[in-house]
C-alpha cells in the first residue's frame, strides 16, 4: 500500500509515488502541514485521519 499525498507543502514531491497507476488497496490523502488528513480508498469513503509520520 502506497499514500499519494497532495496540497500538504510539508512532503517534497520527489519523496512520494505518483498516481498514475494506482494499484487496490492504494489511498489518496490531502491535508494540510498540521497534520490533518483526508484519506480516499477509492470507494468515495472519506474520513478524518492524523498522520504523524510521513515515512
Amino acid at each position: 500500500m502506497k499514500a499519494v499525498w497532495r496540497g500538504t507543502g510539508d512532503i517534497r514531491w520527489d519523496e512520494v509515488p505518483g498516481p498514475e497507476n494506482p494499484e487496490p488497496g492504494d489511498a489518496i490523502v490531502r491535508g494540510n502541514a498540521i497534520g490533518t488528513r483526508e484519506t480516499s480508498d477509492r470507494r468515495d469513503e472519506v474520513r478524518p485521519t492524523t498522520v504523524l509520520d510521513a515515512a
